[in-house]
């Protein structure tokens, strides 16, 4: 029986998780309009995956109190967000980010990527062959491919966060011929999507790393590490919001920000003063150029779509999940450091940065690093786990991952 139960659980999840992420993606794909029975299909698919992550919340059965009470409390405030915000799709993907906690950070990237590349592939390869459409935009003189996706800024972020998942799985072993061919894909498809945000910092994110690839001193579990990677979370979510707080036509070193990052920060400005700030978020209505020209032929409404996901999530689902969140990905830096992962804290410090000009920072369908929120839910109790697995003839070695844990508040 050894190893059986963990690779039945952690089989259950995959399985979950991929069927959860064709759906995810297909739902972002031009695909999904142009098949006229497609979204209940994919509707269909997220309820299975959700079903299949149920039975493996129930074969894993041994919970700690302190993790029951952790998820409990998460259910309790998620439910209150779905109720104001008439929706159950983030209430019901975080059953994945629960049942993830038992699994290695490694693994969940490496099953994340693999099922994203996969997808990602076929989608595009399809949109250049005829059986996707490719949705063409030209806006302020820019012609953008989508690749097969609802908008061309999509298939740039998911390379982006692909990248990422990739650098941290290969690590020390990232090669300078991997890098090149890195490079070449990003330039391809910064020329295709015309998506210069994500462009740049993905060629930034790939010197980073193959620097880092060489610089060999340990990391060290001091402030400065904490400060640098795990409290940096909650600087990064700060200065965002607080730029489109203070944002003025008047303020000269803003407005040159603002350019740059194609108006992110006057539409975040305005979306706060029209919105204000909840406790469990609310219903908005985003306006945005996806599908315009194909689904629509003009905005029904004023464009008002918010890229900074900071901004975003703090209106869509309050300020308590707000909070919550940037906890758990600080957390995540934290015990990166704990385990003198440096590859870990820099992805996590890139994903935020990332943050300030995309949307994506709790979507799994285009971040895999939202499943690392699973330390929320892990505790140092994981031992007494491992201890009760064994008198059951149980291999259940706990990953390296969550063997040091002293966050138990958290």
């Amino acid at each position: 029986m050894k190893k059986k139960y963990i690779f039945r659980t952690e089989f259950l999840f995959f399985i979950a998780l991929a069927i959860y992420m064709v759906a995810k993606t297909i739902e972002i794909s031009t695909m999904f309009n142009d098949i006229n029975w497609m979204p209940q299909l994919m509707k269909l698919l997220r309820y299975i995956s959700y079903g299949i992550i149920a039975v493996k919340l129930i074969y894993d059965s041994i919970y700690t109190e302190v993790e029951i009470v952790k998820i409990l409390l998460i259910f309790i405030l998620l439910g209150l967000v779905s109720l104001h915000i008439n929706s159950n799709i983030l209430f019901c993907s975080f059953f994945f980010i629960i049942a993830a906690r038992n699994i290695d950070i490694r693994k969940l990237l490496l099953g994340a990527f693999w099922i994203q590349l996969i997808l990602t592939i076929m989608i595009a390869v399809a949109s250049q062959i005829g059986l996707v459409s490719d949705w063409m935009y030209n806006i302020e003189g820019r012609n953008r491919h989508s690749l097969g996706y609802i908008y061309p800024s999509y298939i740039a972020s998911i390379f982006f966060y692909m990248i990422l998942a990739y650098i941290y799985i290969r690590k020390e072993k990232l090669h300078l011929l991997e890098t090149i061919m890195i490079g070449v894909l990003n330039c391809i498809i910064f020329v295709l999507t015309d998506s210069k945000t994500s462009f740049v910092l993905t060629f930034l994110a790939i010197i980073v790393f193959f620097v880092l690839k060489y610089y060999k001193k340990e990391l060290k579990n001091n402030l400065i590490s904490k400060l640098l990677y795990s409290y940096s979370v909650f600087g990064i979510a700060i200065i965002s919001i607080f730029a489109c707080v203070i944002y003025s036509d008047e303020n000269n070193f803003l407005v040159k920000i603002n350019s740059f990052i194609n108006n992110r920060l006057i539409m975040g400005h305005n979306a706060l003063l029209e919105h204000g700030v909840t406790l469990f978020g609310e219903k908005i209505r985003w306006i945005g150029f996806g599908g315009l020209g194909y689904t629509t032929s003009r905005l029904k409404e004023e464009y008002n779509f918010v890229d900074c996901s900071y901004v975003k999530v703090l209106l869509d689902y309050g300020i308590i999940f707000f909070v919550i969140m940037l906890v758990g990905y600080a957390l995540v830096a934290y015990r990166a450091i704990e385990q003198k992962d440096r590859f870990l804290c820099m992805c996590i410090i890139f994903m935020c940065i990332y943050s300030i000009i995309e949307p994506r920072i709790i979507e799994f369908g285009f971040n895999p690093f939202v499943l690392s929120l699973c330390v929320l839910f892990r505790s140092k109790m994981s031992e007494d786990v491992g201890q009760k697995l064994n008198v059951l003839n149980v291999n259940s070695e706990i990953p390296a991952f969550v063997r040091r844990n002293n966050c138990d508040k958290f």
